[in-house]
C-alpha cells in the first residue's frame, strides 16, 4: 500500500507542476488532460493507478478549494486578478472533471457490455 501511496503522490506531483505552469491551452495540453482521464479509468492501465471515480474528483474539489483560498489570500493580485484566475482555475478543473468522467462512464459501459448486462454479450 505505501508503495501504491508513493507512487499516486509521485503522479499528482508530476500533474500538478504541469498544469500550474502551463501558460498556453494547445492542443498538446489538452491531449494531456485526456490522457490523465483516460490513464485512471479502470480497465486498460496499471493497477498500481487504478483509482475509483469518486476519490479523484473529490482530490479535485479539495485541490481547487486549496487553490482558490491561496487566490484569495495574494496580497499583490488586485480584485480583478484575482476574478482572472478563480475563473480560469474553475475552468480549468470543469474541463479536467468532464474527462475523468467521460473516460470512467466509457468504461462503465464497457464493463456492462462485457459482462453481458443489459441483454448483451
Amino acid at each position: 500500500m505505501c508503495s501504491q501511496t508513493n507512487l499516486l503522490k509521485d503522479i499528482l506531483n508530476i500533474y500538478l507542476k504541469r498544469i500550474l505552469i502551463q501558460t498556453e491551452w494547445n492542443d498538446t495540453f489538452l491531449q494531456y488532460l485526456s490522457e490523465m482521464g483516460e490513464l485512471h479509468e479502470n480497465q486498460k492501465n496499471l493497477k498500481e493507478i487504478n483509482m475509483d471515480h469518486m476519490p479523484i474528483i473529490t482530490l479535485f474539489g479539495y485541490l481547487e478549494h486549496l487553490m482558490i483560498d491561496t487566490i484569495w489570500k495574494l496580497e499583490n493580485f488586485d480584485i480583478k486578478k484575482k476574478r482572472a484566475a478563480i475563473q480560469a482555475l474553475n475552468k480549468f478543473f470543469w474541463i479536467q472533471n468532464n474527462l475523468f468522467t467521460m473516460y470512467y462512464r466509457l468504461s462503465l459501459k464497457e464493463n456492462s457490455i462485457s459482462n453481458g448486462i443489459n441483454g448483451k454479450k
